[in-house]
């Protein structure tokens, strides 16, 4: 399956996400868990990124087991969704089931936080 709307993250390229909004799915292909999710991560991105156009998130898939040593010690299980703004972790999605609704509806509540937090930032 093609994730459309996912990039690939390495050692090299993860650097960008120390400037805007992404949500990073750390995965093992090994995992039966992230298989499972794997089609749903790619069904919810693809329609937060069709539906939600203004919405400036990336999203970005991270292969763990390729890249745990430079990438993803801190990560304790498989597959764990971190939300990062200008490089910090602001969240982890509390995947409860392997649905489409709960991800784009934790990502809704979390970006209005981020977009109330900014306004408020520049309002001072």
């Amino acid at each position: 399956m093609v994730m459309a709307f996912s990039e690939t993250l390495t050692p090299d390229n993860f650097i960008q996400t120390r400037s805007g909004i992404w949500l990073i799915n750390f995965y093992s292909p090994t995992c039966p868990f992230s298989r499972q999710f794997r089609p749903y991560w790619g069904l919810a991105t693809d329609q937060y990124v069709r539906t939600r156009p203004s919405k400036h998130i990336k999203f970005a898939l991270l292969d763990c087991k390729q890249y745990w040593d430079a990438l993803c010690k801190h990560i304790d299980g498989y597959p764990t969704q971190l939300l990062y703004v200008d490089g910090q972790v602001i969240d982890e999605y509390p995947r409860e089931d392997d649905s489409i609704q709960p991800l784009i509806d934790f990502l809704d509540r979390k970006l209005a936080n981020v977009s109330q937090k900014q306004s408020n930032q520049t309002a001072y």
